[in-house]
């Protein structure tokens, strides 16, 4: 018996095509023409015009990876951070001031301003610590451990300088959760350098903030449109 569901051949001389289950086609069709089914035979190489129809096999399709094979799951994108401004409480200023947002509204020129708002919610979106900063955000040293900078540089390369805290505990602190604090900011003019009572001050209102818990930090702003 031979399998005739793969090949198509024509036999000029029997003026038949014989393709995928021709032969039994031709047999179905011509029963009553031996001649015609013994040519027919003959261009397939066979002598019967026995025919098996080869069943349809059905697609395997790869069965799930389960177990230990399996692949890991995809990693899920952390949450971005909160982003805070410290207040400072009314029993250390009675205006309760937010050193931050005065530096950036009343010292920084506008594009610093939105300049150093884009990169904060780039990090926050990151969030810390694998956002690299691109040389605006900088992890500071020495006296300044433990501060992140954003820095800066205006019209006349005159340098503004953000200071901030991180606090990935912040969910116990009354942040809400992890939180980038803007605590106050510095500005300075090309090739000079930030005096060491300058930090000192700095370092001060950080000391202040982190007294307390909850947290000292401005209320949202009610009004929409204010963005930070």
């Amino acid at each position: 018996m031979i399998d005739l569901v793969t090949d198509t051949h024509h036999d000029l001389a029997a003026g038949v095509l014989v393709e995928k289950r021709s032969l039994s086609d031709i047999v179905e069709w011509d029963a009553a023409n031996p001649e015609k089914i013994s040519k027919a035979c003959e261009a397939v190489g066979t002598t019967s015009p026995t025919v098996s129809r080869r069943r349809p096999t059905k697609r395997k399709w790869p069965e799930k990876l389960a177990g230990p094979d399996s692949p890991p799951p995809l990693p899920t994108a952390p949450d971005p951070w909160r982003i805070h401004f410290f207040q400072r409480h009314e029993e250390d200023n009675a205006a309760k001031t937010v050193p931050g947002r005065s530096f950036l509204a009343d010292v920084c020129p506008d594009k610093v301003r939105m300049t150093m708002l884009a990169v904060l919610k780039a990090v926050a979106e990151a969030p810390p610590p694998q956002f690299s900063g691109g040389g605006k955000w900088k992890a500071m040293h020495d006296d300044m451990a433990g501060w992140h900078e954003v820095t800066v540089n205006g019209p006349n390369r005159h340098h503004y300088r953000l200071f901030c805290l991180l606090e990935k505990s912040g969910a116990t602190l009354g942040l809400g959760g992890p939180s980038i604090v803007i605590v106050t900011g510095l500005d300075k003019p090309f090739q000079t350098t930030i005096s060491p009572s300058d930090y000192a001050k700095v370092r001060a209102l950080g000391d202040e903030y982190s007294a307390r818990t909850p947290r000292s930090i401005e209320p949202p702003r009610a009004k929409a449109g204010q963005g930070l």
